[in-house]
């Protein structure tokens, strides 16, 4: 039995992000993904050491060259993996108060289809760098 999704006016992956980030980081292929998606709350990195933590390289030979092009002092991560199935429209907010000591990162998943493909997306973004008495809050909602 085939089935359809007449309502998705989207196709493959489709990210929008907005708010207080400065860019989205787009892992190549070097960079293993195991560590992050077993951190269901969400990861703040603040450092290279940290997110080779959780995005471990993947071979030696990947160590030659390294793709992530961050400067830590100026900018943290943050990631929060979700994974879709099919159709997968991914809408993500960044709010910095740094006078409340928080930053919210929110993500809204919309899956559309049952084709049984897997969208995993570690949704890594840069912000600018937060003292470390800042907290960040991740809310996820799926559609």
């Amino acid at each position: 039995m085939l089935t359809s999704c007449g309502s998705c006016d989207f196709e493959g992956v489709e990210k929008q992000t907005s708010g207080s980030f400065a860019f989205e980081v787009e892992l190549s292929r070097c960079y293993g993904s195991a560590p992050a998606r077993q951190a269901s709350e969400g990861i703040h990195m603040r450092s290279r050491a940290q997110f080779l933590n959780f995005f471990p390289k993947r071979t030696a030979a990947c160590a030659i060259g390294d793709s992530l092009d961050v400067d830590f002092e100026t900018y943290d991560l943050i990631s929060y993996y979700t994974e879709g199935k099919c159709n997968t429209r991914i809408e993500r907010d960044v709010q910095i108060n740094t006078a409340q000591g928080r930053v919210i990162y929110s993500i809204t998943q919309e899956d559309c289809g049952r084709c049984g493909t897997d969208n995993l997306s570690p949704n890594i973004i840069a912000i600018p760098a937060v003292g470390e008495d800042v907290q960040v809050q991740f809310e996820f909602t799926k559609l």
